[in-house]
């Protein structure tokens, strides 16, 4: 590896004291890197593939009680988008969305979507409408 990144640096030296169109030039380290991490991984196989043996994955799923879980205080939400919508009158507009009534609730579009959901069982498009 050390030798392509000596290959690497004389290429960029050149290019920088050749000024020219050498463009055509760039994608030859790059190659010669390819070459060099391809050889590393699998010389690196071939000589020790017991360390190898010792990699284990394991497959996880999500949990599912953090999706319904439901909020401690999904009242006082529910207050406050209402009052937010009644006061401003925001499903008057033509460019209402969860984003921007999210960030006028000074929260997250997923934790507002989330309390219309759970407070209102509707959507978002749905509680506008």
């Amino acid at each position: 590896m050390v030798g392509v990144s000596l290959i690497l640096f004389v290429f960029y030296l050149s290019n920088y004291w050749m000024r020219g169109p050498a463009y055509q030039l760039n994608w030859y380290p790059y190659l010669l890197l390819g070459i060099g991490i391809y050889y590393v991984a699998i010389n690196g196989f071939t000589h020790s593939p017991a360390a190898f043996n010792n990699l284990q994955f394991e497959v996880t799923t999500p949990r599912q009680d953090s999706n319904q879980k439901v909020l401690p205080d999904l009242h006082e939400w529910k207050q406050q988008v209402h009052e937010l919508m009644s006061r401003q009158q925001l499903y008057l507009e033509t460019e209402v969305s969860l984003p921007l009534v999210a960030k006028q609730l000074k929260t997250t579009p997923q934790l507002l979507s989330k309390v219309i959901n759970e407070g209102y069982q509707l959507n978002f498009n749905d509680y506008i409408n």
